[in-house]
């Protein structure tokens, strides 16, 4: 599983792609019990985060947040038109997914003049020199434990951490609250070395129960994808521009930016329900990424289920720190999860038998396996999409949900509404550990989201006790 260990975590080496998600998949956490995080909650802090820096950008992005953003396709292409007249005959709509988010859409980047933009340069560096006497930063840590006061006339309340560097055990004391940003993985880790979660698993282990929470690694989710190559016969002019030196002289140019376009998709509501949440909200079903490839006559299509029902779990391996945890994604556990991707393939299908696909010679290159020379033409059967799903899919590096935000009669709840971990005063989560389940996006800007709003509930909380 990937994760960013450095300054800026995974900002710092995704795919720089900016989705805020569905309106509807913020009144579905509040569904789930998250109140005070629905749309009309949580769109103010989507657009102070935002800063949309090129001329035509959604009127509905920020543009004097931190994090600045700019899009592709100012210039459109030959692949750009020839995915656009496709999904055109499909009935899919052009459009900016930050207005309308069903249809075809150029992508947002978390990128500025070529570079890319994560929390590091957006919010760290402007900030570091003004606060370096408050600001202290330890690079090569691992936090090995929060540290809990378990008085039982009182409750529990954290005061600290513990972490190791340089195979030295440390100890820093808050004089106000604990907030853990470790990530979907790292978060349940220290939680779980903590004392918090699963009873029977922590003593299993030899750890002391501060709090008996048996969400904590539950509920992992995450988006599955597969993806295709097409071939075409499209070719590209020569440059007059050496692309390599417009990129480094000017930060501009094809090197600049990502050649993709997203198609998001609701499926029709029969056969299954995307949503593991009881309520079904008209959230996006179907997230593909079209891209071509300036050097090569070729197109990816990465297409995946963005409300997957099979769901993981993260264990701790030993009380040992340096001790990896167990990672279960859980992947296709549901048998629905395999209908949407096949649904996935399907589409695939359509975009290959339009008129715009054929007269531009696009033929899928599939993997030789699973039984590949019986399947070569569309339509192809289902057990052969079923063989290359099982074979070929793989994660989107989307994780989320293994602390999820709930109200406190939720079992399966590790944290209020207010961030705070339940059962622990003094202790907060923010990452995306916290959704109580996945958007209809990338995880990205959700992620910045969650940051913007807590840092309010934090202030708030301090400031009504200052009264």
């Amino acid at each position: 599983m990937i994760r960013g260990k450095t300054l800026g975590g995974t900002s710092s080496i995704n795919y720089l792609s900016y989705v805020r998600g569905s309106p509807h998949d913020f009144k579905s956490w509040e569904d789930s019990g998250a109140v005070g995080w629905g749309w009309s909650n949580v769109e103010p802090y989507f657009r102070k985060v935002e800063n949309a820096t090129m001329d035509g950008m959604s009127a509905k992005l920020g543009r004097n947040g931190n994090l600045k953003l700019s899009r592709n396709h100012n210039e459109p292409s030959k692949a750009w038109k020839l995915i656009k007249n496709a999904a055109s005959e499909l009935g899919i709509k052009t459009t900016d997914y930050n207005d309308d988010m069903l249809g075809l859409s150029p992508v947002t980047f978390t990128v500025h003049e070529g570079i890319r933009q994560n929390s590091v340069a957006a919010y760290l560096r402007p900030i570091q020199k003004k606060r370096q006497d408050r600001l202290h930063i330890v690079t090569g840590a691992l936090v090995s434990k929060v540290l809990i006061d378990n008085d039982s006339r009182f409750g529990s309340k954290a005061y600290g951490v513990e972490y190791l560097k340089d195979g030295k055990y440390h100890t820093v004391r808050a004089r106000k609250e604990v907030i853990i940003s470790a990530g979907v993985i790292g978060t349940p880790q220290i939680l779980l070395l903590s004392g918090i979660g699963r009873k029977k698993d922590l003593q299993s282990l030899g750890i002391q129960v501060i709090v008996d929470l048996p969400g904590v690694g539950s509920n992992l989710e995450d988006h599955l994808l597969i993806d295709a190559i097409f071939m075409t016969n499209l070719t590209n002019p020569p440059s007059e521009k050496n692309p390599k030196v417009q990129y480094i002289l000017n930060g501009n140019g094809p090197m600049s930016m990502s050649p993709k376009t997203a198609v998001f998709v609701k499926l029709p509501p029969k056969g299954t329900s995307s949503s593991s949440n009881e309520r079904r909200r008209s959230f996006p079903d179907i997230l593909l990424f079209l891209q071509e490839n300036p050097a090569l006559p070729t197109l990816l299509y990465l297409g995946m289920m963005l409300h997957p029902k099979s769901k993981g779990n993260v264990k701790l391996r030993s009380k040992d720190i340096e001790d990896h945890p167990v990672i279960n994604p859980n992947y296709l556990e549901h048998e629905d999860d395999f209908q949407v991707l096949r649904k996935v393939y399907r589409l695939m299908e359509k975009f290959e038998k339009s008129a715009a696909f054929e007269k531009a010679g696009a033929q899928v290159m599939m993997p030789a396996i699973c039984n590949r020379t019986q399947n070569k033409d569309a339509p192809r059967n289902d057990n052969f999409y079923n063989c290359l799903i099982w074979e070929t899919s793989r994660s989107a590096n989307h994780h989320c949900c293994t602390a999820k935000m709930g109200s406190r009669d939720d079992k399966y709840a590790v944290v209020d509404p207010q961030l705070r971990v339940i059962g622990v005063k003094a202790l907060r989560v923010v990452d995306a550990s916290v959704f109580p389940h996945q958007t209809s996006s990338n995880t990205q800007a959700s992620v910045y989201m969650v940051a913007e709003k807590a840092a309010d509930l934090i202030k708030q909380t301090w400031q009504l006790r200052a009264l």
